[in-house]
């Protein structure tokens, strides 16, 4: 259990970095087009088709967007520090991460149910206890029958004297034996342990099926938050399209002066904050995954 959760952990910091790296990208992208926003507005101002206020928003706008950009990369640097440390090595360790994230959306519960129950550590835990239980009243039981003991032993004496009617003598001997305890009566604790080794086992069955109950519930909840990830993947995906689109389209209008400015940096935020939806959700849908194998016992690198 405490390997899995180990490898989950180290999973979901993978991952965040991955999320973060994408909304470093779109970050940087946002900065690119404030800077384009300011080059139009002073060239506007200086043939005086724009006020000094214009060009004094774009500067601060672009400000804004620098300095989140610039906590987007200290949290970045961050996470890789404590992924170094979770991955015990140097903590200075530079290393890259994958672009994108992929999501495993093939998962079915009756598949995950099935390897959940022979998988599941907290499960076979719970399954181990009953087991040691079940021995603990064997060995209780064993009290009942009688204790047999054999013993044997072989003797062998040779003496000398000068002296004496008897000069010399030796024998050889082998003895063994058997004994038997029994007890009769021990003021009833032999039925009392017994009967508290069964309820051990039968407290040990409780909890096996309350532990499968749980199981089989988190496993039903987190599937359902599964696929409801799966579902918001692809409609973050459809609206970062259309920001994107409709972003192209103002930044045409802004450069020959046919919208404000506020409409354009409107459509600039819209279109970095569906960028940092889109990567939130593939990332809270691969979290579902990882949930998801964690329970079955089925989670690896």
């Amino acid at each position: 259990m405490t390997v899995i959760t180990k490898i989950s952990d180290v999973t979901s910091t993978y991952y965040d970095l991955v999320q973060q790296q994408q909304q470093l990208s779109a970050l940087d992208s946002t900065i690119v087009i404030s800077n384009q926003r300011v080059e139009l507005a002073q060239n506007r101002f200086t043939i005086g088709r724009a006020s000094k206020l214009e060009l004094l928003n774009a500067q601060v706008d672009l400000n804004t967007d620098t300095t989140t950009y610039l906590r987007q990369k200290e949290l970045y640097a961050n996470t890789k520090t404590l992924l170094n440390q979770m991955l015990a090595r140097d903590v200075k360790t530079d290393f890259k991460v994958i672009d994108s994230i992929t999501v495993d959306d093939k998962l079915l519960l009756p598949e995950l149910t099935s390897l959940a129950e022979k998988q599941n550590p907290q499960l076979e835990a719970q399954v181990l206890n009953k087991k040691i239980a079940e021995l603990q009243l064997k060995q209780i039981k064993g009290d009942r029958y009688p204790v047999v003991k054999v013993n044997s032993g072989y003797n062998f004496t040779e003496s000398e004297s000068s002296l004496g009617f008897v000069t010399q003598s030796s024998g050889k001997g082998l003895n063994y034996g058997f004994t038997a305890t029994l007890n009769l009566f021990d003021g009833f604790n032999q039925r009392r342990n017994e009967k508290v080794a069964k309820l051990l086992v039968d407290n040990a069955n409780i909890a096996i099926e309350q532990q499968n109950q749980i199981l089989q519930s988190t496993l039903m909840t987190s599937y359902q938050t599964y696929l409801t990830n799966l579902e918001l993947t692809k409609l973050e995906q459809r609206n970062e399209a259309i920001a994107k689109q409709n972003l192209d389209i103002t930044m045409e209008k802004f450069r020959i002066g046919t919208i404000p400015t506020i409409e354009f940096r409107t459509a600039q935020l819209n279109y970095i904050n569906a960028k940092v939806r889109n990567s939130n959700a593939q990332f809270q849908a691969k979290l579902s995954e990882i949930a998801l194998k964690e329970l079955a016992g089925n989670l690896s690198l």
